[in-house]
């Protein structure tokens, strides 16, 4: 799971201690338009050539896209290449190409005629505004605007690129009771679903992507030999076989392992972009390089997860299936180079796997991108707090809480109900009972579950005590940046139910005199623990109809939050947009 917020070093009771982070950050104001032309990804060269669509594509762009654009601030993700070795300059070389394939992929789960309007507006110069949002959003959809089309006028399928755009839900669900030997099938992450002869069928990733796959596998056998850590080479090798065979299980496992300079995320992951279950990964890419001194201080946190476990507000009898998680919990702080298969809100963090049963055989691993949790810090965060948060508490918002928040947020996607029981006693996953809810949900749980988390490690001493304050004042301050994603977006719905439930709580309070919010910090643990209980039990009931009702009451947008999210206004960027020097530099490798 990812998260989407902020910073630089963490310094915890003299335990992790700030370093020095050499690789440069130049942060660019957002420009009027014309917007200056980005760093954009090559295309893949070894790509098949798109052939034109009949109908003709509808090339129209929303007569607002200079505005769009301007919501985004362009940052600029530099590097020392002199520092790199030559053997990991072709290592990150080849991962960089391998990123390029895994990228038109993703292009085409997001939109079947993704690649088509991609090079249809790459080459046509007076459409250039609209090839640089597509880059953004990943698709002809804006997700700031509730996946408005900016590109023509078709509405974005639910099921994206992942199943028929005719199918139904009912059509789906009916299918896997009729045939429960294909359920597993159906409903695997790894699978698209088709028509063939007016039947439903399952179809491999390896084999409905076969064209991108087997060149980006030769990618990684490439960087894979030319690799000299162990661990790097032996991912590398596994997870090229892993493309071509559709069983990822030992190369994330190996994944897990990877401890060198060099920091490679590659594959089939996330579920967002299925609307309709959230079923299907996506496929995406992180190229970075691990940041070894701060990694190896935030081992730390890493040792605590048992400990943190145990401290979660759940009932006794839905402990044991949480506890089933393996706690290896490797933490990763690393400097972004590139990235393939985002989309619209660029992520600081994530926490991988997602797969359950690998999850509890071998935990997940934590990786922070440090390069872009600065920027976003410095860009949105502390302006969008200067105007919604109590002034009396804006100095208690600093980069290195905001930073151990979203560490903990990431944390907390490894805790708490994965693989449960349900009422029948029999096993199930989570994401597969809640669905289409399982993201709101689960992004929520991490959110207040982290600051539970949080909390504990204040206690114990890890972190220091002046956090006690200054992590609820991060929390709310992410809160706001993430609300104006909208409550359509995963992150955007769970965190303004969760601000909406604490504020019922008393511990967020809002002076209609100022129109800011503060922390009651007299109450805010007791909400933050309760509501933590509530996506906890929701996720270890696997209650859909629970998720269901909890975003009807608490997913509102209420006439306060609608007035502070009016008074960030415009002139504050919604999101950044990094630009990746690594595509040139990388051609004289």
């Amino acid at each position: 799971m990812r998260a989407r917020s902020l910073v630089p070093a963490l310094v915890a009771a003299g335990l992790l201690a700030a370093c020095v982070d050499e690789t440069p950050l130049r942060v660019v104001a957002p420009p009027p338009p014309p917007p200056p032309k980005p760093i954009v990804m090559p295309v893949a060269s070894v790509s098949a050539p798109v052939v034109p669509m009949a109908p003709p594509l509808d090339l129209t762009i929303a007569p607002d896209i200079e505005a769009r654009l301007a919501k985004f601030a362009p940052i600029v993700l530099d590097f020392d290449e002199s520092k790199i070795a030559p053997e990991d300059k072709i290592v990150l070389k080849k991962a960089v190409e391998a990123a390029a394939l895994i990228h038109e992929i993703f292009l085409r789960q997001v939109d079947p005629d993704g690649p088509e309007y991609h090079a249809a507006l790459r080459t046509d110069a007076t459409k250039a505004y609209g090839a640089m949002y597509f880059d953004i959003m990943g698709g002809r959809w804006d997700e700031l605007d509730h996946d408005s089309p900016f590109v023509g006028t078709e509405k974005r399928p639910a099921g994206a690129g992942f199943y028929p755009k005719d199918m139904t839900k009912d059509e789906f669900e009916a299918f896997v009771v009729q045939n429960p030997d294909q359920k597993k099938a159906f409903q695997s992450y790894f699978t698209v679903i088709r028509r063939k002869e007016g039947k439903l069928v399952a179809v491999p990733y390896s084999e409905a992507y076969k064209e991108q796959l087997e060149p980006a596998a030769a990618k990684l056998r490439e960087a894979s030999a030319a690799a000299k850590d162990p661990s790097l080479k032996n991912f590398l090798a596994l997870r090229a076989a892993a493309l071509l065979t559709n069983d990822y299980v030992e190369s994330d496992k190996a994944w897990m392992d990877v401890k060198g300079s060099i920091e490679i995320t590659l594959g089939p992951y996330e579920t967002y972009e299925d609307q309709l279950f959230q079923y299907k990964a996506s496929y995406e890419a992180f190229v970075s390089l691990r940041d070894q001194e701060e990694s190896k201080r935030l081992e730390v946190v890493g040792s605590k997860m048992a400990e943190l476990e145990k401290n979660l507000p759940l009932d006794d009898k839905y402990k044991k299936d949480a506890a089933s998680r393996a706690k290896g919990s490797p933490i990763d702080v690393v400097h972004l180079l590139c990235n393939a298969g985002t989309s619209g809100v660029q992520t600081v963090a994530y926490n991988l796997p997602n797969d359950e049963n690998i999850r509890k055989d071998k935990g997940s691993k934590k990786v922070m991108l440090k390069n872009v949790l600065q920027g976003k810090f410095d860009q949105m965060v502390k302006p969008i707090a200067a105007k919604v948060i109590a002034e009396d508490q804006l100095k208690l918002l600093n980069a290195d809480a905001v930073f151990a928040y979203i560490l903990q947020h990431e944390v907390a996607h490894g805790l708490g109900p994965g693989i449960i029981t349900l009422k029948d006693g029999t096993k199930s996953e989570v994401n597969k009972e809640l669905k289409e809810l399982y993201g709101g949900i689960e992004e929520a749980k991490a959110d207040i579950t982290g600051l539970v988390d949080a909390q504990y490690l204040i206690d114990k001493g890890i972190y220091p005590k002046k956090f006690e304050k200054e992590i609820y004042v991060a929390f709310l301050a992410t809160a706001f940046r993430q609300m104006r994603f909208g409550v359509k977006e995963a992150h955007g719905k769970g965190v303004v139910s969760s601000v909406n439930y604490i504020m019922k709580k008393g511990g967020i309070v809002y002076d209609a005199k100022t129109s800011r919010f503060k922390i009651d910090f007299g109450k805010i643990k007791k909400a933050v623990r309760e509501l933590s209980k509530e996506y906890l039990t929701i996720e270890a009931e696997g209650n859909y109809e629970g998720a269901k009702a909890f975003f009807e009451k608490y997913a509102v947008v209420s006439p306060e939050l609608e007035k502070a999210i009016a008074t960030i206004g415009t002139g504050i960027p919604v999101d950044i947009t990094p630009q990746f020097p690594i595509y040139e530099k990388s051609k004289a490798w």
